[in-house]
């Protein structure tokens, strides 16, 4: 949210917070907020917590892997998302819709801390 306020001084923003309901629930929300061209989805999740370095690297891949080939199949075998469903959700919307996923980054907590023995993973994509 700091960014987005920072980048997008005057966007309006509705926060989704859910619960108990499964992705393909919650990509049907994600469908209808799509129709409007002017909007953006922003999906937000840790990957991987509290493993070395190495470790940390070698399980996020799996979902950076299954994320840029939208393989939902992959994200349910090794992926550690803390918000898998809402990752699952905007990866059915982009098949759903003939998106395609775009890498940015990855990095781990080590980039920050240095300390490579417990960190946590991040990466970050755009669907479009």
């Amino acid at each position: 949210m700091p960014f987005i306020r920072h980048y997008f001084k005057h966007a309006n923003v509705v926060e989704i917070v859910y619960g108990d309901i499964t992705h393909g629930e919650l990509s049907t929300l994600i469908d209808e907020v799509l129709l409007d061209e002017k909007t953006l989805v922003v999906i937000s999740t840790d990957l991987s917590h509290f493993y070395t370095e190495e470790q940390a690297n070698k399980l996020d891949n799996l979902c950076v892997n299954a994320i840029t080939h939208l393989d939902l199949h992959a994200l349910s075998h090794g992926c550690e998302a803390c918000g898998l469903t809402g990752v699952k959700a905007i990866v059915q919307s982009a098949l759903s819709h003939s998106l395609k996923t775009h890498f940015l980054d990855y990095r781990t907590s080590f980039a920050r801390t240095k300390d490579a023995s417990r960190v946590v993973g991040y990466a970050s994509f755009v669907v479009g």
